[in-house]
């Protein structure tokens, strides 16, 4: 018989580590960051680990406050709010305050003109995105090869072939 998780968080547990969410996240995820916040070791048995179905409670209760908005993650991504990991098919959670800012900041960008328009839409098509570190590092990778291959590709080695 698989031992189920036991621990169920105070409310204000799971309030904190919600408030600190920088993207959607699911209640199996907050349940693991609790456990994390808790200094749980992560051999530690399952009895131990908090209960994600009271961590579901909490954040059902957070939603009828208004304090917490769910939504499955293709709707999140469908959106335009990341969305980190594997998508599962149950709610992922996010304070309602930080998709409200979101919402606001893009309604304002549209309302400024910044985001629409024949010339920003060719403009945006014009500029490529900038390009993360790793991908950076990958160009310079990919560079310094091609600059050995150049260097040495009439190299024959002592055979003379």
């Amino acid at each position: 018989m698989v031992q189920q998780p036991r621990f169920r968080p105070a409310q204000h547990f799971v309030v904190r580590v919600v408030l600190a969410l920088e993207t959607p996240a699911s209640a199996d995820a907050i349940a693991a960051a609790i456990d994390v916040e808790r200094g749980l070791a992560a051999d530690a048995p399952a009895t131990g680990r908090t209960s994600a179905d009271a961590v579901h409670e909490v954040l059902r209760q957070m939603a009828s406050d208004g304090r917490v908005t769910a939504m499955r993650p293709f709707q999140w991504h469908d959106n335009r709010v990341p969305v980190p990991g594997c998508w599962d098919n149950s709610d992922w959670w996010w304070p309602t305050h930080k998709w409200n800012q979101l919402r606001n900041s893009r309604s304002q960008h549209r309302s400024s003109g910044t985001t629409f328009g024949a010339a920003a839409a060719s403009d945006r098509r014009r500029r490529p995105p900038e390009k993360s570190d790793v991908a950076k590092a990958v160009d310079r990778v990919i560079a310094a090869n091609d600059a050995h291959y150049q260097a040495h590709k009439n190299d024959f080695g002592s055979s003379g072939y």
